[in-house]
């Protein structure tokens, strides 16, 4: 089974939660969780845990199943996973999907929305979720520094898992005079698949709420011996 883990002490401040969706665009009323390098899980464990009501309906957790809100500078997040099982269990993948769907900018009557998906086999769920809680535990450069910044791929790992290789980047993402932070997984499997490449992204501050839910899932299915 995968562990709850937590490796830092808590001596850092708390960090509001919106801290990290300060636009980048403003000197004024900086938060000081800003002007400092976190990893995503140094912010989930020093995040000070409130929800709105719109935000927690949005919270699912059913069999073999999660959807989690995430939200961004310009759109909100819904990821789902789910566990799917197909020709006898002779097919068991896991699936991640992201639903985007970006504030109306001023003066637009368009509303931007977008699904993106990654799918891999239910055998290589305990690795993946070790890798992607190995580079939440990675700091980046205070986001404070992210609209000066040179480059916009602030980090990059690589991981082959079986036939299939996994790349988790964070990239800032700069809208006029804004900028956010996101966090990419990128799969690439076996050329004669389906789908040999695909990708999803979100926001990074939050990348530590798939890392819980992947291991809640994965503990799901442990304990009911699918996997």
């Amino acid at each position: 089974m995968l562990a709850h883990i937590k490796t830092e002490s808590p001596k850092t401040q708390p960090i509001f939660p919106g801290d990290f969706l300060w636009p980048a665009n403003s000197m004024y009323h900086v938060p000081k969780s800003v002007k400092q390098g976190h990893s995503a899980a140094s912010i989930s464990r020093h995040m000070l845990k409130t929800i709105g009501h719109s935000q927690a309906d949005r919270y699912k957790s059913m069999p073999s199943f999660r959807q989690i809100p995430l939200v961004g500078i310009f759109a909100a997040f819904t990821l789902k996973m789910n566990y799917i099982s197909q020709a006898s269990g002779e097919i068991e993948e896991i699936l991640l999907l992201v639903e985007e769907n970006q504030w109306k900018p001023k003066h637009s009557k368009a509303k931007i929305e977008r699904k993106a998906l990654i799918k891999f086999p239910t055998s290589l769920f305990h690795r993946l979720t070790r890798f992607l809680e190995e580079f939440s535990e990675i700091p980046v450069q205070p986001r404070i520094n992210d609209m000066s910044s040179e480059t916009t791929c602030l980090l990059t790992k690589t991981q082959r898992i079986a036939i299939f290789t996994f790349t988790l980047s964070i990239r800032i993402l700069r809208q006029a005079q804004e900028s956010d932070c996101m966090v990419h997984i990128h799969v690439q499997g076996p050329s004669d698949s389906y789908q040999p490449q695909s990708e999803i992204y979100f926001p990074w501050f939050q990348l530590s709420d798939l890392v819980m839910a992947s291991k809640d899932l994965y503990n799901e299915l442990y304990e009911n011996h699918y996997i």
